[in-house]
């Protein structure tokens, strides 16, 4: 059971905990007044004003639990995203949904960390949570957060300088004389979005702060996700992973326009060992469907290719597999299919600021919103992954 679940299920096992208690308070509040023939004394007045009290607080629990019970199952189902922990107290949302409807700045959203228009961190970390479900590589590569005015950030990679070598008890070993770490740069660029809204739909929508992020999430996040896999590197699009940019070792099939499994057992021992622990494969669900009819190598035919664990996830020798919907599909010349550690193989970098612009002006009686983030992707160890291309015919 998932943890908003099991909130939920906490909650309404309170609500019914609660129901019971003002059952119960009804119960004396009704012999009170029983009591001496329906006339109450000046303490049996006072308990009674108590006990209203208490069943008031008791019925305004009840709604609020109910209330977070309806949300916490939402979450779990995937219907609504949740804004995060520091949003729990409502400031936040309603703060964000006020700047929505008419631009006024207040509250959470003037903290010395966000400038006007500025989304709040917990709502850029909702956005990248969505976004694992968009893109295989959010979950798999190496994901840098970038703070402060730099748009870019550093990542170390280990380089040809290293040295190593035996020594016996007094000897010693050569000094590097080469850097051992390469700084690999990530530069990250403007990613928009663009939307409008009319002002009936403004005054009335609820929960207009999850609907901003679950639509950022789906049309931002799905391009800067589709570039991750094919982008052409020029700027300002990352270098997509499955692209001749990404530097990676490529390896043609052996027939022109199909792919066989002994391609596929090709591909994985084309990966150095080293990194063939935590390699999986990415490639297109049509990719994904040509492999699953195809029978795993020396198999006489009796075995798939593709085989599926206890939680549904396609295996290939073992491996996982995971689609990405941009991924080439397995046509002539296509690079269909990709197979690495891609925590060292591949690296992104999001800034966690993003900013929403709103004009009400340039079109009256509808608001505009822009979004823009900050994000790139790109390879930073070309030995940590292989790509597949189907062969083409001369």
């Amino acid at each position: 059971m998932s943890a908003n679940l099991q909130d939920a299920q906490g909650a309404e096992d309170r609500v019914h905990a609660l129901l019971k208690a003002m059952f119960e308070l009804t119960d004396r509040q009704r012999a009170l007044a029983a009591k001496n023939g329906g006339s109450l004394t000046e303490e049996q007045v006072q308990d009674a004003i108590k006990l209203q009290g208490q069943l008031e607080a008791l019925e305004s629990e009840v709604r609020t639990l109910l209330d977070q019970s309806k949300l916490q199952r939402a979450f779990a189902s995937g219907n609504v995203i949740e804004l995060g922990a520091s949003a729990g107290s409502g400031g936040l949302i309603a703060d964000f949904e006020a700047y929505l409807r008419t631009g006024e700045i207040r509250g959470a959203l003037t903290d010395a960390d966000n400038g006007t228009g500025v989304l709040h961190v917990p709502i850029v970390q909702a956005i990248l949570e969505k976004a694992r479900s968009v893109n295989p590589l959010f979950d798999l590569a190496s994901v840098y957060t970038i703070t402060g005015a730099d748009p870019s950030t550093i990542v170390p990679v280990l380089g040809p300088g290293s040295v190593t070598g035996w020594m016996s008890e007094t000897g010693t070993v050569a000094a590097a004389t080469a850097p051992t770490f390469e700084p690999v740069t990530l530069e990250t660029h403007e990613l928009a979005g663009y939307w409008t809204a009319t002002w009936r739909w403004l005054d009335s929508f609820a929960q207009g702060a999850g609907l901003l992020v679950q639509e950022l999430a789906r049309a931002v996040m799905t391009e800067l996700g589709n570039q991750l896999i094919i982008g052409d590197g020029v700027s300002p699009h990352p270098t997509g992973a499955m692209t001749v940019g990404a530097g990676y070792t490529v390896k043609t099939t052996a027939s022109v326009g199909t792919i066989g499994a002994a391609d596929i057992v090709s591909l994985v021992m084309a990966l150095k060992p080293g990194y063939r622990a935590n390699a999986s494969f990415v490639c297109s669900p049509a990719t994904l469907s040509a492999l699953m009819q195809l029978p795993a190598p020396f198999s006489g035919a009796t075995t798939p290719l593709v085989t599926f664990d206890a939680a549904g996830t396609p295996r290939i020798l073992g491996k996982p597999v995971y689609e990405a919907e941009s991924a080439p599909d397995p046509a002539q010349d296509a690079l269909a299919v990709a197979f690495g550690d891609w925590k060292r193989a591949y690296a992104v970098a999001v800034h966690e600021q993003a900013k929403v612009i709103r004009d009400e002006v340039s079109d009256l009686g509808r608001v505009k919103f822009g979004v823009l983030m900050r994000a790139t992707g790109k390879p930073v160890d070309t030995d940590a992954a292989v790509l597949l291309k189907v062969k083409k015919s001369t």
